[in-house]
C-alpha cells in the first residue's frame, strides 16, 4: 500500500467531508480508501454493538466478505473494533484463524487484509477493511497508512453526524414554526396555546411533534379544544 506524503492526507481530509450529508461521507470512505491507500478494494461496517451491518463497499466481493463477517461473527474488522488495533492478515487462504470466514474471503479473490477500528475519542463508529487481490506483504508504512486514513474516516463521520443532527433540529425548528403559525392564523391563538394544540393532537395521533406539524402543514387541522 505505502505511505502517504501530509498533503495528500490534508487533501484527504476535504475529499472525505465534502458536503457533510452522513450518508454521502459513508459511501465514500471505501472509494477514498483505494485510492490513498492503494488498496484492490475496501469496505466500511458501522456499529459498535450487535447488530453491525455493511455500510459501504467498492464492490460487490468486498460487501460479500464483510456479510460474511456479520454473519459468521468473526473475521480481521470484528477483531479490529474489539481490540482497537489494527488486524493484518497477509495471507488469507493460511489463516488458521476465522476459518469460516478466511476460506468464503479466499474464494471471493481476496488474499490479503488490514482492518483498522473507526473511532472517535469518545465512540466506536465500525471498522474499515482494506482488502488486496494481490499477493500481499503489509509492511509498516502499509499498517501506518491504514491508521491514519482510518482516523481521517472516523473523524469526518462524527463530523458529518453532528452536522447532520443540526441540520435535524434547524429544520424541526422551521416545520414546527410553520405549523404553529398556521394553527395562530386558524384559530386565533397566541404561540403558547398553539403549541399545546400541536402538542396534544402529535400525542392524539400517536406521532412525533415534527410529524404532527407536518400534518397541520399538508392541511389536517386538528379541531379546537
Amino acid at each position: 500500500m505505502g505511505d502517504l506524503r501530509p498533503v495528500e492526507f490534508a487533501e484527504l481530509a476535504v475529499d472525505l467531508r465534502g458536503d457533510f450529508d452522513l450518508a454521502n461521507t459513508v459511501r465514500s470512505i471505501p472509494e477514498h480508501a483505494s485510492a490513498y491507500t492503494n488498496c484492490d478494494q475496501a469496505s466500511v461496517v458501522v456499529g459498535e454493538h450487535r447488530p453491525v451491518k455493511v455500510a459501504s463497499a467498492t464492490n460487490s466481493q468486498a460487501r460479500h466478505a464483510d456479510q460474511l463477517q456479520v454473519e459468521l461473527e468473526e473475521g480481521p474488522g470484528a477483531a479490529a473494533m474489539a481490540s482497537g488495533q489494527a488486524v493484518v492478515v497477509d495471507d488469507i487462504s493460511a489463516g488458521d484463524r476465522w476459518q469460516r470466514w478466511t476460506s468464503q474471503a479466499a474464494e471471493l479473490g481476496f488474499t490479503g487484509v488490514i482492518s483498522v477500528r473507526l473511532s472517535t475519542k469518545v465512540a466506536t463508529i465500525g471498522a474499515l477493511n482494506l482488502y488486496v487481490t494481490r499477493p500481499a506483504e503489509f509492511d509498516d508504512d502499509d499498517i501506518r497508512a491504514a491508521e491514519v486514513f482510518a482516523r481521517h474516516a472516523a473523524l469526518a463521520v462524527d463530523s458529518a453526524h453532528r452536522i447532520s443532527t443540526l441540520r435535524r433540529a434547524v429544520d424541526d425548528r422551521t416545520i414546527i414554526g410553520q405549523a404553529l403559525g398556521i394553527l395562530s392564523q386558524r384559530h386565533g391563538l397566541d404561540a403558547t396555546r398553539a403549541y399545546a394544540m400541536l402538542e396534544r393532537y402529535a400525542k392524539d395521533e400517536h406521532v412525533g411533534l415534527r410529524d404532527g406539524a407536518e400534518e397541520v402543514i399538508a392541511g389536517r387541522l386538528p379541531a379546537q379544544r
